[in-house]
């Protein structure tokens, strides 16, 4: 599977012959991930403790170890498709990892004292996990197999609890080692241990927000249980979210920042149970019910998006990229390659991106962007695999989550496939595979969701597909689809982490997708042109969802204050277009706050709502535009211009309004909003939104991020 930021999965590549011509087409799926799916947790309704999962909303709740002994502390790894936890299965309690289904329970530590909380580093090639094998607990990595196993931390009192932030370059974690226990940052290598609460309660289980702006854990006053609490990453403003009585511990952010799962003995059960509440505290709500212990120490499980079309013009050769499974212009234009040249597309460093490439008669040719101060250097790795005459494929054949290249030998009906992608380089066969029969054009794909891609082949006389799930002659799926003349395509079209198949038909430019190995299609669409040569992949990520501080609180009516919006895209902090900050009143029949739609003022919940503020970075032409909701129009200035932007109900301060960004190639920004609201807003009845949108139009949505109080 891919591993990235957050996640890759599968490429696929199809061989279809047009006219007198044979033209290759691959798909990549990897993702990021921006939406919620299953919760997984610690349960000992069984009789012991044991790993369940269920959907965000507490349903179809399944036991996923299945073990006579103990489990606890699951976590799942960044694409969703693992879970680490701890066992006492052999004895003493060691990590393990399992599929998400509860398969292939791999044991990953053996030594003779405890393991436990295991963390997975957001590429998914580490795990941070702490461990008492040399007296005191202490923190520890690994390797996500198991191998070179770490020690971080030195200190002789007990360190808990690793947690890493988003960027993989720090760990926090809860330690002792000041009398009691206090929430502490790291570098990822151990060096520069840093503390960040200092106070007579007991803080724990720290656990950073996706965009790695806030930190949420558990706090205990002495004589009191223990309580919800978030703060800004460097320790600053801490808000506590829960306040009732039978403690409330265990808290993580959900994958896209809007949500935060804890466990809670508020309702006078023996033991805990799971709930979830907005990531400001509101709606806190029960997910499980259960005599024994419902359940403990949630993780939320990453949602891959789904993979998009793209087609490749042999007349031009270009790539033309959709950021979306709809019709429309594209989103992206490559030119790379040159006439007789196959397409490929795949994740060729492991950055959660799909990147293009080509076949040319023996060698891989891979486009790879990176990123430099001022702009993107473009390279091109070349590698020599194959001969004149093969097939490419591209995929992550071992799961360490970069794709790398393969052929399809139709002489021989074989795959022959290699973990190498280095630049320049002539790779061994690592992995030989006979499948097919003649006439077959090759595909490849994670057709059951485990993270390795596998093959499978197309066979045009009578358009059916046979696929398998190892790397071996057996048939695992077969099945029709389509017509003669249709070009195949694979991806992850609705993000469940299988890869399935597609269509592409040129004579009409229509994309036909379907969900699960059936003749049935559930999309299509028309992009591109007659020619053109199917291509899909995660194109781009859409930006995180952003914060502010303060989420809460109150001024007076004209009154300077000041508002701290916080955001990142994994592209870096310059693909970020337009941050949008708007501060509406809400009235009593005001539905709920994901509203996307943006118009001249106007929004789908208008006539619910009051715009008080609506303020806009554009980050391309470093100006800050200002919304004036009665003449719905809007004014624009500079950032710290000696400039006042006004409406009738507030205005915004140029002069103390800035932006800060985390250096040319960071990922993260601060926009510092001067406002003064004119009129009253009493008991929070000011709401605030952040919409982020990036240079490709994804966006994150009008997430709600606080509330507000406006005193006179």
């Amino acid at each position: 599977m891919r591993t990235r930021q957050i996640q890759i999965t599968r490429v696929t590549v199809a061989l279809f012959a047009l006219a007198t011509s044979l033209f290759l087409l691959a798909s990549r799926a990897e993702a990021t991930p921006p939406s919620n799916g299953r919760i997984a947790f610690d349960s000992l309704r069984t009789g012991n403790f044991e790993i369940f999962s269920m959907k965000p909303d507490g349903t179809d709740q399944v036991n996923l170890s299945n073990n006579s002994a103990d489990e606890f502390d699951p976590s799942w790894s960044p694409d969703g498709k693992k879970i680490a936890f701890a066992s006492n299965r052999d004895v003493n309690f060691e990590i393990y990892v399992m599929n998400t289904d509860g398969s292939n329970q791999t044991r990953l530590t053996s030594v003779p004292n405890t393991d436990g909380r295991p963390s997975w580093s957001p590429d998914g090639t580490k795990i941070a996990f702490h461990s008492a094998r040399d007296g005191n607990f202490e923190i520890y990595v690994m390797n996500a197999d198991g191998s070179g196993q770490t020690r971080l931390t030195n200190n002789s009192a007990n360190d808990f609890r690793p947690s890493w932030s988003p960027d993989g370059t720090k760990i926090i974690f809860d330690s002792l080692r000041d009398g009691n226990a206090e929430i502490y940052v790291m570098n990822a290598n151990g060096t520069n241990s840093t503390r960040l609460t200092n106070n007579a309660a007991a803080d724990e289980n720290p656990a950073f927000s996706p965009d790695g702006a806030k930190i949420v854990f558990d706090r205990q006053v002495p004589g009191s249980p223990f309580q919800v609490v978030v703060m800004n990453a460097n320790g600053a403003n801490p808000v506590q979210l829960t306040t009732t009585s039978g403690g409330n511990s265990g808290p993580v952010f959900s994958p896209d920042g809007t949500k935060i799962a804890f466990q809670s003995a508020r309702d006078g059960g023996a033991f805990s149970e799971i709930y979830v509440m907005n990531a400001d505290g509101t709606g806190q709500t029960r997910l499980t019910t259960n005599p024994a212990q419902g359940g403990a120490e949630p993780s939320w499980q990453p949602i891959l998006p789904p993979d998009t079309i793209g087609v490749y013009r042999p007349s031009t050769s270009q790539f033309l990229e959709r950021n979306t499974n709809t019709a429309g212009a594209p989103n992206a234009t490559i030119a790379f390659g040159q006439a007789g040249d196959l397409p490929i597309a795949g994740d060729w460093n492991g950055d959660g991106i799909s990147d293009v490439g080509v076949f040319r008669n023996g060698q891989f040719l891979l486009r790879q962007p990176a990123p430099i101060a001022g702009g993107v250097f473009i390279s091109t790795r070349t590698v020599n695999f194959g001969q004149a005459g093969d097939l490419p494929v591209v995929g992550d054949w071992n799961g360490d989550g970069r794709d790398t290249p393969g052929v399809y030998r139709p002489s021989t009906s074989t795959f022959l496939l290699t973990n190498t992608n280095t630049n320049n380089s002539s790779p061994t066969v690592d992995i030989t595979v006979p499948f097919g029969d003649t006439g077959d054009l090759p595909v490849a794909g994670d057709w059951n969701g485990d993270g390795i891609t596998t093959v499978g082949v197309y066979r045009p006389s009578n358009n059916f597909y046979f696929l398998t799930n190892s790397f071996a002659t057996v048939v695992d799926i077969s099945f029709g689809l389509g017509a003669p003349g249709d070009l195949p395509v694979v991806g992850d079209w609705n993000g469940d982490g299988k890869d399935t198949l597609g269509l592409y038909r040129s004579a009409t430019s229509t994309v036909f997708l379907d969900n699960s190995f059936t003749t049935n299609v559930d999309v299509s669409f028309t992009f591109g042109q007659f020619l053109d040569q199917p291509v899909a992949g995660v194109w781009n990520k859409p930006p995180n969802s952003g914060v502010n501080d303060p989420s809460a609180g109150s001024s007076q009516v004209g009154q300077v204050q000041q508002f701290t919006t916080t955001c990142s895209d994994i592209d870096g902090w310059h693909n970020i277009a337009t941050i949008d900050f708007r501060v509406s009143k809400k009235n009593d029949n005001d539905g709920d706050e994901r509203d996307q739609e943006r118009g001249k003022g106007k929004d789908r919940d208008n006539d619910e709502r009051t715009v008080a503020l609506w303020v806009q970075f554009d980050e391309n032409n470093n100006l800050v535009h200002f919304y004036d909701p009665d003449t719905q129009t809007w004014s624009s200035g500079t950032p710290g211009s000696n400039t006042i932007l006004s409406s009738r109900f507030a205005e915004l301060h140029l002069a103390q309004t800035s932006v800060h960004g985390s250096g040319p190639n960071g990922r993260s920004v601060k926009v510092t909003w001067s406002v003064v609201f004119k009129h009253p807003a009493a008991r929070k009845n000011y709401k605030q939104y952040l919409l982020i949108t990036d240079d490709s139009g994804l966006n994150t949505g009008f997430d709600r991020v606080g509330s507000w109080s406006v005193i006179r």
